[in-house]
């Protein structure tokens, strides 16, 4: 009886960290159009194209840069989140946003410039460029 008591606390105490991480979004994400930063297989990019108001939308972008400071002192791949939504039209995609990137220096993390440009291809397939910088948050950060 004490086997089967340990057994089953095992198992509960297993289970409930596993149900609470069952909601917790992992990186990279699932995204509809998912691929790599060309000439580096560590890096990740990827979106996804909804219909908003009767229009193809690119949204939820996401990536894994590589970057490295100034200092050379913290360098590495840190995932990314691209806010807002760029609009499709004719099949292509640009645009420019402002944002943070919260996976460097989570206390403040810097400002970030995002530019994208693109075109969704047939079959599911897109190609297209991204530029990204990352701003420090004040004098004396790298």
């Amino acid at each position: 009886m004490k086997r089967v008591v340990m057994c089953v606390s095992l198992a509960v105490a297993l289970a409930v960290p596993a149900v609470a991480l069952g909601g917790a979004v992992g990186f990279p994400p699932d995204n509809d159009y998912q691929g790599r930063i060309e000439g580096d297989p560590n890096t990740y990019f990827g979106f996804d194209v909804i219909h908003r108001n009767g229009h193809k939308v690119v949204k939820n972008g996401a990536m894994q840069p590589p970057h490295n400071c100034y200092s050379g002192s913290n360098h590495g791949y840190d995932p990314v989140e691209i806010p807002g939504s760029f609009r499709v039209r004719h099949g292509r995609f640009h645009g420019t946003r402002q944002g943070t990137y919260p996976a460097l220096y989570p206390p403040s993390p810097p400002s970030a410039t995002f530019k994208l440009s693109g075109r969704l291809l047939r079959h599911g397939r897109s190609r297209g460029s991204v530029w990204f910088r990352a701003f420090p948050v004040g004098p004396g950060d790298t």
